[in-house]
C-alpha cells in the first residue's frame, strides 16, 4: 500500500511510492502572485502608492496661494478715517438740500438732492478711501477666489464696519 502524497507533490510513475522515497516539489521557481484582474502584486504595490504620491505632490504644486489678507487693524483704520467723510458727505447732501428749501423749491426737490449729493460724495470718499484697501484683497470688479478670498474680503468688510462704529 503506498501512501497519498501531499497536495502540490508529484511522484514519478517509473519510482515506487514508498515511506523511503522522498516526493518532489511540482513546481521549482518563483512565485508570483497574479490578482483576478491579471495584475501582478508587485505591480499593484508600487504603482499605487506611486500614483497617490504623485498626484498629492501635483495637487500641492498647482494650489494657487490665497489672496493677502491684511490685518484687522488697517480695516479698522479705513472705517475710522471713512466714518467722517461719509458723515461729511451726508451734510454736504443736507447743505445742498437747504439750498434748494431757500431758493422755494418743493421739498420733494430738495429730497431728491439731498440724496443724489449724498450718494455722490460717499462713493467718492469710499473709492478714495475704502476701495484701495478692498482691491488689495479682491481687485475692483472681480469675485474672490475659493472660500479663503471669500472669508478675507468678508473680515475687511466687517473690520471697516467695526471702524465705523469706533468713529462715532
Amino acid at each position: 500500500m503506498s501512501t497519498p502524497l501531499p497536495p502540490g507533490f508529484t511522484a514519478s510513475p517509473d519510482e515506487p511510492r514508498s515511506p523511503a522515497s522522498r516526493p518532489k516539489p511540482a513546481s521549482v521557481g518563483p512565485a508570483v502572485v497574479v490578482h483576478h484582474h491579471g495584475v501582478p502584486t508587485w505591480l499593484v504595490v508600487t504603482l499605487v502608492p506611486a500614483a497617490l504620491i504623485a498626484a498629492t505632490v501635483w495637487h500641492l504644486w498647482t494650489l494657487k496661494p490665497g489672496p493677502p489678507a491684511p490685518p484687522a487693524a488697517e480695516g479698522v483704520r479705513i472705517g475710522r478715517a471713512l466714518g467722517p467723510a461719509v458723515a461729511e458727505a451726508l451734510a454736504k447732501g443736507f447743505d445742498a438740500a437747504a439750498e434748494r428749501i431757500d431758493a422755494g423749491q418743493a421739498v420733494h426737490s430738495a429730497d431728491d438732492v439731498l440724496k443724489a449729493t449724498f450718494d455722490a460724495q460717499r462713493k467718492a470718499a469710499f473709492a478714495s478711501i475704502g476701495g484701495p484697501y478692498l482691491a488689495k484683497i479682491v481687485p475692483s470688479g472681480q469675485e474672490p477666489e475659493g472660500n479663503d478670498g471669500r472669508k478675507a474680503f468678508a473680515e475687511a468688510h466687517r473690520a471697516i464696519a467695526k471702524g465705523l462704529r469706533d468713529a462715532r
